[in-house]
């Protein structure tokens, strides 16, 4: 709530930030308070104040060794939390071991130094390894695998995780927001107006790269001899494109109800409220585009009444990106609802209806997930908690090539580049 106060002649107004995203500006108005208007009137004062989540600044360069698979050794740039790598073996390798022979089977994963606690890493099954870091930290984080083969031989190697600062970005920075104040062209007195965010240090305006966390108070202060008739607080970032979302920090494991808002695996539902999702993915990295950038949900069961469907129905080029691997690259499963809600394609038919259940508020559409979406929630969530069909192979949007599309196997999570006339289950996604 905006505090507004004139004292002789000095004017204060303070602006407390509750939500962190949003872009906020400042303009001359109305105000509770009628002061006498002399000889002369401060025009209208607007400030665009911007604050930025980018937490990482320019990011951090993080370095992954140790894997036998030498494509897995590589440098990604980080600019937003959490980040979730996944390394896969090829042809049944593995990629964290020191003996690569196929019988592998690795039991324990432990960050052992390092990592300042934002760093795990998680076995999912055979062939792949994933590693999350929800925050930044300095120099190496070591992770520990142990197991043994199929003849008994115990194995144990290690994996590094090593995090490098880039253009200045440092681990405090996590969870700082900076705010961006300049005055709008024309206004009088431009230079006697003064800004602080909190208790911080009061700066003549234009200013940029004031820090706060989002929960303090931003003071504006005037200091010339002009009357001001009044300051309000006014949003300038124009009406979002979707409903903005009801869930608040997300978990896996949680549901998410058709009221749009999500809730403990075990909780006890509002009246009226049903569980419609399961959440298998939390972060950034989902595949679309804001606001849809925060996780990936399943539905909780399989589309078309769990009867198979065919990715089309011909062996046909459906012109998306082709997937030479089961690596995946970064792809939408909803960019594919315009294109794809036809009989020719039933797979994507079926989970775009996903039974009749609609998808919930704040929440994208439901769609049938890439095979990049698929490894983030399986690596995030496990193959074993999706809730899967046991046994069923499950379709991805995803194309190898001409006449065969990408599926998986949920008993042993093995992938496979199908002929798209093979029936397969669906299981619906969303994204929030």
């Amino acid at each position: 709530m905006m505090k507004t106060s004139i004292k002789r002649e000095q004017s204060q107004a303070g602006l407390s930030f509750a939500e962190r995203e949003n872009r906020r500006s400042l303009a001359g108005g109305e105000s509770n308070f009628r002061p006498q208007v002399k000889n002369k009137l401060l025009l209208l004062l607007a400030l665009l104040m911007t604050a930025a989540t980018g937490a990482w600044a320019d990011g951090y360069n993080v370095t992954f060794g140790g894997f036998a698979e030498s494509e897995m050794n590589t440098t990604v740039n980080v600019t937003s939390l959490p980040y979730t790598f996944t390394a896969i073996g090829h042809d049944a390798l593995y990629p964290w071991t020191v003996i690569s022979t196929s019988g592998n089977i690795f039991y324990n994963a432990t960050v052992t130094s390092g990592g300042e606690g934002k760093v795990s890493a998680n076995i999912t099954y055979s062939d792949e390894m994933t590693i999350t870091i929800t925050g930044p930290f300095e120099g190496t984080a070591t992770i520990h695998v142990t197991g043994e083969d199929d003849e008994n031989r115990s194995i144990s190697t290690d994996i590094t995780v090593t995090c490098v600062a880039v253009g200045g970005a440092s681990s405090g920075d996590s969870g700082d927001q900076t705010y961006s104040v300049t005055m709008k062209d024309g206004v009088k007195d431009a230079d006697k107006w003064t800004v602080k965010v909190g208790e911080g240090q009061a700066q003549a305006l234009p200013i940029g790269g004031l820090k706060g966390d989002g929960s303090e108070t931003v003071t504006l202060q005037y200091n010339g001899r002009l009357k001001v008739k009044g300051v309000k607080a006014t949003s300038d970032a124009g009406a979002p494109a979707a409903p903005a979302s009801l869930i608040a920090n997300p978990v896996v494991g949680q549901i998410i109800g058709s009221d749009g808002k999500n809730y403990d695996a075990n909780a006890t539902l509002p009246t009226g409220v049903t569980a419609v999702a399961k959440i298998c993915y939390v972060g950034s990295e989902t595949g679309e585009a804001a606001p849809y950038n925060h996780g990936l949900a399943l539905a909780l069961s399989d589309a078309n009444d769990g009867d198979p469907c065919t990715w089309n129905t011909s062996n046909t080029d459906a012109g998306h990106t082709k997937q030479a691997n089961y690596i995946f690259t970064e792809e939408s499963g909803l960019q594919y609802n315009d294109t794809h809600n036809s009989d020719t394609y039933p797979a994507f038919q079926a989970a775009i209806a996903n039974n009749g259940t609609a998808a919930p508020t704040g929440c994208s559409s439901w769609f049938l997930p890439s095979g990049y979406q698929w490894k983030k929630m399986i690596g995030a969530a496990g193959l074993d908690n999706l809730g899967l069909t046991w046994g069923g192979y499950y379709w991805s949007s995803s194309e190898n090539d001409a006449n065969q599309a990408w599926d998986f196997d949920c008993y042993e999570g093995i992938w496979y580049n199908s002929a798209k006339s093979v029936g397969d289950q669906v299981r619906a996604c969303l994204a929030f």
